[in-house]
């Protein structure tokens, strides 16, 4: 399970490369001490934070509300709402980590210079990367349990 969710970031991460690389090492658990992957991997923890996000929110959707008139366009706007919530999740998170300070000055700041290669724009559009995970995970997750909601199980499929 350690590899999942490193894997679904790097395959956002790649295609979009939104934050720094030295903020994806550090999100990694790199600890540049000692050379080495051996701080907490931040991706682990944001992204099954993200998956129980969404997981709530479509049991919500699906069970609690399951209303007899859902239709495609309130799953989206469900849809909408949960990748927003991880969005600020993902952004709130990291942020608290660069404000708190622990993130390791060398990934912080260049070498030759004091100037900061990392701020607050890499922590938002880290909180981007987690709206495409959480999208990802919503939509799996409905397809998955879409089929024992009394009411909203069509919503995917075409009305005659």
């Amino acid at each position: 399970m350690e590899k999942f969710f490193v894997t679904i970031y790097g395959w956002i991460y790649s295609l979009f490369h939104l934050y720094h690389e030295n903020f994806d090492l550090y999100l990694w658990g790199y600890d540049p001490a000692g050379e080495e992957f051996s701080n907490p991997n931040i991706y682990n923890q944001i992204g099954l934070i993200t998956l129980v996000v969404s997981l709530v929110v479509a049991i919500v959707y699906f069970y609690v509300i399951n209303h007899p008139r859902a239709s495609w366009w309130s799953w989206i706007l469900t849809l909408l709402i949960n990748s927003i919530i991880c969005l600020v999740l993902g952004w709130l998170i990291v942020q608290s980590h660069l404000i708190s300070g622990r993130i390791p000055d060398e990934l912080l700041y260049r070498d030759d210079t004091s100037e900061a290669v990392l701020g607050p724009s890499d922590c938002f559009f880290f909180g981007v990367s987690n709206f495409f995970v959480a999208t990802l995970f919503f939509v799996v997750i409905s397809l998955l349990i879409n089929w024992w909601s009394s009411n909203a199980k069509f919503i995917f499929r075409k009305k005659n």
